[in-house]
């Protein structure tokens, strides 16, 4: 795709005046004559001005609870309620004397218990964040922790925050259990474009970053975005045009090479992209590089891929003459804000060239129907075992599982990605292999690959997934559990409600005819991740 493809896309942008219908909230522009479900999630357009008035109430709270002694903060939380404070307690360094932050997005029990083995319960407050307030995950991690802190303290609500939506389920829990403080989130910001609302603001004051600094760094990307721009000078138009012409010619893998610095932005934006995106045979893949890979240069070179670098002022690599790439410059780590406003509004532009609704997300609630049903299958039955999975354990004779591997490769065409799904506890141990197992694979195979933890996933690329392009193959891991963790007041263990959902979205990708592949992983993760990795190398010829 030439340059004059983009240039005729920034001129078709100006001449429809969709900047301005943007801020218009005028819901024709994503191709709906009434939207009333689109006019009601454009409150992040304006969601500086909703947000400064609250300030000195968040950064309050935030002294209120450093000077109480609390030494942990743990966000209960999944996908838009989750990856934004992440990246900003990950990447801004915090005062000194505020909580550690911690967050779980997890329904793996060893993660459950990992994140309880990493904080001091006396000392530790709960975020429990959920705009519909009834999420699964939210509501199963709240219970066990509820009932932990319980027996520490004939108080135990003290340790609790919510952040919501007015009216919702978790509103209603926060105050029949007297939670310590109860933040209601404007109801018109959807999830993923909530980073600069409560949803990001409160976790992140807590861990002691500068939020007004922030909100100031959006401020002035807002008013870079505004309708009194040329599209041509708009940063959040050019981006969104950069994404959806790119895509639209053929190049819908966005390949992101993020430096060390800002790393888990990549989780943020992969998941306001695929979610936003993907939908009706059309999307954006967004493949989040490993650090120090290979595979930004064959980005560069592969005919479906645009590539994206993000570093600080100074450490980006001068921009490649190549115009399928583009460099993004970040000069203070605390335009983090401004860089979540540019990318939201990118992102709206983008669907508009696509021609899909970027708002709303209508193959998700699929694959909670069917985590539904299997709790349900597993309640009358007392068992949910994996349907034709693959065991693997030391002991495995590498000869079958690989050269069922290899065939489930050999259909993966050019144009085609493959996504590892793994429903495993977040280490670095498993970050470490299945980034060595993504590069590997995509530089020998020449597709894109990706990777993600579930159930994490599932509120992220599980949109694109199920609705995108019919090009993506799956494998899915799931792994014996050394202990299980149960669910308060519930018939079923985290152990069961993890595979309930990797079943059930297993079912939901069969039904629209993807092309699944089921490994379960018995025994101790090192043996496994072992056998793991040499029926890889053995598929591989």
């Amino acid at each position: 795709m030439d340059s004059y493809t983009l240039e005729e896309t920034i001129q078709r942008l100006e001449t429809d005046h969709i900047i301005a219908r943007i801020w218009d909230r005028d819901p024709t522009v994503w191709g709906s004559p009434d939207g009333r479900e689109i006019t009601d999630r454009l409150g992040w357009l304006t969601v500086v001005d909703t947000m400064t008035p609250r300030l000195t109430e968040i950064q309050a709270f935030a002294r209120e609870i450093r000077d109480d002694g609390f030494t942990h903060i743990v966000l209960l939380g999944m996908g838009g309620s989750s990856l934004a404070p992440h990246v900003l307690a990950k990447t801004l360094a915090p005062q000194d004397g505020y909580p550690r932050f911690h967050m779980l997005d997890s329904t793996v029990p060893a993660a459950v218990l990992q994140c309880e083995h990493a904080i001091d319960l006396a000392h530790t407050l709960f975020i429990v964040a959920s705009k519909s307030g009834s999420t699964i995950e939210m509501l199963s991690m709240f219970k066990y922790f509820w009932q932990r802190v319980s027996a520490t303290t004939a108080s135990p609500g003290r340790a609790f925050v919510a952040i919501t939506d007015p009216g919702s389920g978790l509103e209603r829990i926060a105050r029949e259990h007297a939670f310590r403080a109860i933040f209601l989130n404007p109801t018109d910001i959807g999830g993923r474009y909530s980073a600069l609302s409560l949803f990001g603001l409160v976790p992140a004051a807590l861990a002691g970053v500068d939020v007004a600094r922030l909100l100031q760094s959006a401020e002035r990307m807002a008013a870079r975005c505004s309708p009194a721009v040329p599209a041509r000078e708009n940063p959040g138009a050019l981006l969104g045009v950069f994404l959806g012409a790119m895509a639209r010619h053929g190049r819908d893998k966005l390949a992101l090479a993020i430096s060390h610095r800002f790393a888990d932005l990549g989780l943020w934006i992969e998941q306001l992209i695929a979610e936003s995106t993907g939908k009706h045979g059309t999307g954006i893949l967004p493949v989040v590089l490993p650090q120090a890979s290979r595979l930004a240069d064959q980005a560069r070179r592969l005919a479906d891929h645009a590539l994206i670098a993000i570093a600080p002022a100074g450490e980006a690599a001068s921009a490649p003459q190549h115009p399928a790439a583009l460099v993004r410059e970040l000069p203070d780590p605390y335009e983090l804000g401004g860089e979540f406003y540019c990318w939201e509004m990118a992102t709206a532009v983008a669907g508009h060239i696509l021609g899909v609704n970027p708002f709303d997300q209508p193959n998700v609630a699929e694959a909670k129907r069917n985590t539904a049903n299997m709790l349900a299958l597993y309640e009358r039955r007392g068992a949910l075992e994996p349907a034709d999975a693959i065991t693997l354990d030391a002991r495995t004779d590498t000869s079958a599982p690989a050269e069922t591997l290899r065939r489930f490769f050999a259909e993966i065409q050019p144009g085609h990605y493959c996504a590892i799904l793994a429903y495993l506890p977040p280490s670095d141990q498993w970050d470490a292999l299945f980034a060595e197992l993504q590069e590997h694979l995509a530089l020998r195979l020449g597709v894109a690959f990706t990777f993600g933890y579930g159930p994490r996933y599932l509120h992220s690329t599980g949109q694109l997934h199920k609705g995108g392009p019919a090009t993506g193959h799956f494998l899915i891991l799931t792994a014996d559990d050394a202990e299980d963790v149960p669910v308060p007041g519930e018939r079923y263990t985290f152990g069961v409600l993890k595979n309930a959902q990797a079943l059930g979205d297993r079912q939901a990708l069969e039904t629209v005819g993807r092309p699944v592949l089921h490994f379960h992983l018995a025994g101790e993760a090192r043996q496994t991740a072992h056998a793991l990795r040499q029926i890889v190398q053995a598929a591989q010829g």
